[in-house]
């Protein structure tokens, strides 16, 4: 993912924060200033030169309250173009010592071009104005060797901030990621919620359903079956509220040999007979937790939908993976056109994210057949 240059987003509280270290630095045009006012041979006219460096302190306060965070191209070349004027006139207008002491402002512009300006182009800012403050101190004293100090000072702190600058990019970019990373589990656990709510709710509904049915029917011919029935009814009901309990806290794993006991209890009770070939031996758990939920669903979707009389549920190795197939002699089907139901998508979300696959189709004649297939881990498949 590509990311796109970051110009200062902080909160109130960092902006102020960095404006404060900012305009700091400003003290150390009271130098020049005490100078001029003290009489100095540099500045024979105190007057112009402190309403120079006024002006030139009122651009870069300006600059940190409205262009720094987020301001215009516009904004930032007038800016920009102010403060270099101002040095440029200053120069023209001394000379000597002088010039050399004014180039030292160019440090300024420096630090304001590296914040504002993407970092390969504050890397240009930094090595253009080192040069320009170099070029000042060739000019103003041709008769000495050139005054390094302003053209290594005005370098090197312009791309320290072009650093600085990064590393709050850097920062912003994690925070970013971080929150997206939030945003993402969160999804996540809802969508796990919202499938494990189905798959549970919606298979114990089911069986409640039917197993009060049959108590209805029972109750004046046969008690004693009846009373079966309600008993089961509790057992289910206290089963189910013990695994939402479960899954609301996050750790309900499911047993596939309880699953497919449960399916073939649960079957059988609504007239529908159940044949099962189980050669898949042991399976590790996250393979055999999918599998679990596949015949959970299979055989939930066979009571409510299938009308059908047989079913048949095959589990087996196949090539490094185990397939689970789940075939009823049913009516039941999916209208022209339409999408699985949730159990169905959500089996197949769960199926895709232990890298498996998932079908579900209507056989030709009669008939609807659930296959998933699941991979094994190699050191479990032998």
């Amino acid at each position: 993912m590509a990311y796109p240059e970051i110009v200062l987003s902080y909160e109130t509280k960092g902006r102020w924060i960095g404006r404060f270290f900012a305009l700091a630095w400003l003290c150390m045009l009271a130098w020049p200033i005490t100078q001029a006012l003290q009489g100095s041979p540099d500045y024979p006219n105190p007057w112009p030169v402190i309403a120079i460096i006024v002006a030139f302190a009122a651009i870069y306060v300006w600059f940190w309250f409205r262009v720094a965070y987020g301001g215009s191209r516009v904004a930032f070349a007038i800016a920009i173009g102010g403060m270099l004027g101002i040095v440029l006139v200053s120069v023209v207008g001394s000379g000597g010592a002088a010039a050399i002491s004014i180039s030292y402002m160019l440090i300024y512009v420096a630090v304001a071009a590296a914040v504002w300006s993407s970092w390969k182009t504050g890397i240009a800012w930094c090595i253009g104005l080192g040069l320009l403050a170099a070029a000042i101190g060739v000019v103003s004293n041709r008769n000495h060797p050139p005054d390094l100090n302003p053209v290594v000072l005005v370098t090197l702190i312009g791309l320290g901030m072009v650093g600085v600058r990064q590393l709050i990019n850097a920062i912003e970019r994690l925070k970013t990621a971080q929150d997206e990373l939030s945003r993402l589990a969160v999804g996540e656990e809802r969508m796990r919620f919202a499938r494990d709510l189905h798959d549970l709710l919606g298979h114990s509904l089911s069986v409640i359903v039917l197993k009060s049915e049959v108590a209805r029917n029972m109750i004046d011919r046969d008690p004693g079956r009846a009373a079966g029935e309600i008993a089961d009814i509790e057992r289910v009901a206290r089963d189910s509220l013990r695994d939402v309990r479960a899954a609301v806290a996050g750790y309900r794993q499911t047993s596939l040999d309880a699953e497919l006991l449960g399916a073939r209890e649960m079957l059988e009770s609504a007239g529908i007979s159940v044949r099962y070939d189980q050669k898949a031996g042991e399976l590790p758990e996250a393979t055999e937790s999918v599998l679990a939920w596949a015949v959970r669903e299979g055989a939930t979707n066979i009571l409510r939908h299938s009308r059908a009389n047989e079913c048949f549920v095959r589990l087996a190795r196949d090539n490094g993976a185990a397939v689970l197939v789940i075939t009823d002699d049913g009516t039941g089907r999916l209208e022209p056109g339409t999408s699985p139901g949730n159990g169905l998508q959500g089996l197949g979300e769960r199926v895709a994210a232990v890298g498996g696959k998932m079908r579900a189709e209507q056989l030709a004649g009669r008939g609807f057949r659930l296959a998933v297939r699941v991979p094994v881990p190699e050191a479990s498949s032998n």
